[in-house]
């Protein structure tokens, strides 16, 4: 149980680390629909880069049990999810001074 609860918090952490961080891949870029594209590109780059990683391990361990996309889109919706509070922390709170 203790790895599985391992890799939820690290896909909730990973989820939100594009939306937290202030810095973006290009440093111009802080405001407006450029900066949302940005971030959300970051936010799939990041499903993909643990995505690989899990696979890795799996592939390590045992035969990679193969999948039919109903269990990819599961867990993208489920990564969305985690991304939920990262997300409304970047964009839809609302700080003095707006």
């Amino acid at each position: 149980m203790g790895a599985q609860a391992l890799w939820l918090v690290t896909a909730l952490v990973v989820a939100n680390l594009p939306f937290v961080i202030k810095a973006t891949m290009l440093p111009k870029v802080t405001e407006g629909g450029l900066a949302l594209l940005l971030r959300l590109l970051e936010w799939l780059a990041g499903f993909l880069i643990l995505c690989g990683f899990a696979w890795f391990l799996e592939s390590r361990s045992a035969p990679v049990h193969a999948q039919n996309w109903q269990f990819y889109v599961s867990v993208l919706c489920m990564y969305a999810v985690f991304a939920f509070p990262g997300f409304v922390y970047c964009f839809l709170w609302r700080r003095p001074g707006l």
